[in-house]
């Protein structure tokens, strides 16, 4: 960035200035300041603003490609593809790296909108039993089903969540 930058410029590179908040940090208020370089911070014509922020870089992205097959025993297995926020860019790998401590997801059975079971998950599969189903739903014999899957993390905390109708 030249020093100091012209009056009207369009943007200011901060190159390396610039540097992402501490885990205790977030969500903290925080006053931010910013005018002429050629001006003490204290002076009038710096602006100020409080903002805290949310980390929501830390966010994991929502799984992709939910599935669901009904096996024969009449449970229902669901899968799904996670994402990440780190590293995702190669052709070259089978997988995305996890960009997470550990791998953890929530799955959730929804009945008409509602939540009306949670199911944990290490992997980025899960299997919904006959006996819940009934439990659930009053049957096990139906031919859809709406879930809600969110990667969590440990950073964060639940990511954002994707939903799907289900054909089982």
């Amino acid at each position: 960035m030249c020093a100091p930058l012209a009056e009207g410029a369009r943007f200011v590179a901060l190159a390396g200035a610039v540097c992402e908040l501490a885990g205790a940090e977030r969500g903290l208020a925080r006053v931010w300041a910013w005018g002429p370089a050629t001006k003490p911070i204290d002076d009038a014509s710096y602006a100020r603003r409080t903002l805290a922020f949310a980390g929501v870089n830390l966010r994991p992205l929502s799984p992709v490609h939910l599935r669901g097959e009904r096996h024969a025993d009449g449970s229902i297995g669901i899968s799904w593809i996670r994402r990440t926020r780190i590293g995702g860019d190669s052709w070259e790998t089978m997988e995305v790296p996890l960009g997470e401590e550990e791998e953890s997801y929530e799955l959730a059975i929804l009945r008409d909108g509602e939540t009306v079971r949670r199911i944990a998950a290490p992997v980025p599969c899960a299997t919904y039993a006959t006996a819940a189903q009934t439990e659930d739903f009053g049957t096990a014999d139906f031919a859809t089903l709406t879930v809600r899957v969110a990667q969590m993390s440990r950073a964060f905390g639940r990511g954002t969540a994707r939903e799907a109708l289900l054909h089982v």
